[in-house]
């Protein structure tokens, strides 16, 4: 295990791309590090009293809408601090957005489309007071951001469909954090996990084997028993309301649930 620090999460989301009754996944770790930003980001941090502007690090796990759409409405409130009413400060930190191969064309261009000259010159408010700053990483790329050091692995999602899907291993605050992204069962799964503190994890399904695109709660249960058992789990992305007990230190994410970790 990494040693003494701690973890502070918060689900802005813990839905699938078809939840009805949550948004979308997504979390926050430590107020500044978010991890994936689905379309009801702002929703979720505004939602949870978390603050906009402490956001330091995006990453995102892969190019599927319910994963990186909330990025131009982020975007927007750093552009407009205050609008509507809003208490979120003119941003002037870099903001880094880490992700697979194409992050930053992916995200300019959809920033692009959603309110056109958002972020260049003809905005408004001009020039953007902060810059954006692109990391790029393929499977198996370890890289210092910042503070953090973020490995990355690729995931059993979308083959053939996405470039690639990843899932995340970070450490930081003398801690780490392992993030699956979306993921079917592979190898992956156990290359960020190894002797993590905290490993958020896809459970899309119920019950099951090797379902498309996602992991089942069986299969859950026995990635669970290979992992280190002092490694904190956390169930989300999730398309049924499965509370198992019979996994140790093992919970599952709810909107808005907060989990600390010391």
């Amino acid at each position: 295990m990494a040693g003494s620090g701690g973890l502070d999460l918060t689900f802005i989301g813990s839905g699938n791309a078809f939840a009805d009754s949550r948004c979308w996944s997504g979390f926050v770790a430590n107020g500044r590090v978010m991890f994936d930003a689905p379309p009801s980001a702002v929703y979720g941090l505004k939602r949870a009293g978390l603050a906009i502007d402490q956001i330091e690090t995006v990453l995102i796990s892969h190019f599927h809408g319910d994963h990186f759409f909330g990025l131009p409405f982020l975007l927007l409130e750093f552009a407009f601090p205050g609008a509507a009413g809003g208490r979120t400060p003119r941003r002037t930190r870099d903001l880094t957005i880490v992700g697979p191969p194409g992050i930053e064309e992916k995200v300019e261009q959809l920033a692009e489309m959603a309110f056109p000259s958002l972020l260049n010159d003809r905005s408004p408010l001009g020039p953007q007071s902060y810059r954006r700053c692109y990391v790029e990483m393929e499977p198996g790329d370890e890289r210092q951001v910042g503070d953090l050091r973020v490995s990355a692995a690729r995931m059993n999602h979308a083959e053939g469909i996405l470039p690639v899907a990843l899932g995340f291993r970070v450490a930081m605050d003398r801690r780490v954090l392992a993030y699956t992204g979306d993921s079917g069962w592979c190898g992956g799964l156990f290359d960020i996990g190894r002797g993590a503190d905290v490993y958020v994890c896809d459970c899309n399904y119920a019950s099951g084997r090797n379902l498309p695109e996602h992991l089942t709660l069986d299969e859950v249960r026995d990635l669970r028993a290979k992992l280190d058992p002092r490694t904190e789990m956390i169930l989300t992305h999730l398309g049924h309301d499965e509370r198992p007990t019979d996994m140790p230190r093992t919970q599952v994410a709810s909107d808005l649930a907060r989990f600390r970790f010391k």
